[in-house]
């Protein structure tokens, strides 16, 4: 009988333990306070780092990576290349356990200087043409590039992330203005989402009245800093479209997540970067 007991009791204790696990590792995305530029994180089984933030915003990244135990990174994205976006490369490298780095394969010259750093270091380098795709246990996004390349406006050739992350599905628009926004809304390449990371930092540039009504998301992230950015008719659009507007200037770093029911987005605000 009491080995019965102590054998019960050892099934409750690894049922227990089992399914702490499982809910730590629950996906979420990290929308990270770093003004007007990009570093988001999708944390989960395996982490990911899309974009990585201005160089003066590099130790605020690490800071926030470490205060969420990311010590692994599975993937960085850099969606294109202006420094608010590529910047705090180099020492998230130094810093972190980083398996690979994903560049959008255009102005090769220029590409090639700014990440020459990357040859002398262990990382596997990949260069996307077209599309690629990150699939894990909840987490199935496509990551696409433009068909053709914008030799005027780099913003345009920026990577789109999009796709489901723990039932949710998110729209991640990086920096593309309204020209690659009307190729997009023409090949039907995005549907509704619930969730979208605002194109450009809420500036007019982007979020056209057309891509908002298509993308019709429940919930708006811009990741910005209140002065260059957001602009209120962008603001406009989207609250013209009932859609919850949050502002990593106003809340700090966002983190969203799928709530205990489906479809269900939990949102949690962040003010550990001052």
């Amino acid at each position: 009988m009491k080995k019965l007991i102590i054998a019960v009791a050892l099934l409750i204790t690894l049922i227990f333990s089992v399914r702490i696990h499982a809910e730590a590792i629950k996906p979420e995305v990290h929308f990270i306070d770093i003004g007007q530029s990009d570093c988001i994180l999708i944390k989960g089984e395996k982490n990911y780092l899309i974009d990585t933030g201005l160089p003066r915003t590099e130790d605020k990244v690490i800071e926030y990576l470490n205060s969420q135990g990311v010590d692994k990174i599975e993937d960085i994205i850099i969606t294109h290349f202006h420094d608010d976006h590529y910047g705090g490369l180099p020492k998230i490298l130094s810093s972190k356990d980083v398996k690979r780095v994903i560049l959008p394969n255009h102005q090769q010259k220029y590409r090639d200087y700014i990440f020459s750093y990357l040859i002398d270091k262990n990382i596997k380098i990949e260069y996307i043409n077209t599309n690629y795709y990150i699939k894990e246990k909840n987490i199935d996004l496509k990551v696409m590039l433009p068909e053709k390349e914008d030799l005027n406006i780099e913003n345009n050739n920026g990577t789109v992330i999009y796709g489901l992350i723990d039932n949710l599905k998110y729209a991640f628009m990086a920096d593309v203005e309204k020209e690659r926004e009307k190729i997009i809304l023409e090949n039907k390449e995005i549907l509704n989402s619930d969730i979208m990371k605002v194109g450009h930092h809420g500036l007019d540039t982007s979020s056209t009245e057309e891509l908002v009504k298509a993308i019709n998301p429940r919930i708006a992230v811009i990741t910005c800093d209140g002065d260059e950015s957001p602009n209120d008719v962008v603001i406009n659009r989207f609250i013209s479209d009932k859609t919850q507007v949050l502002r990593t200037d106003r809340l700090g770093s966002i983190i969203t997540r799928r709530g205990n029911r489906n479809k269900q987005v939990e949102i949690l605000t962040n003010r550990m970067i001052e």
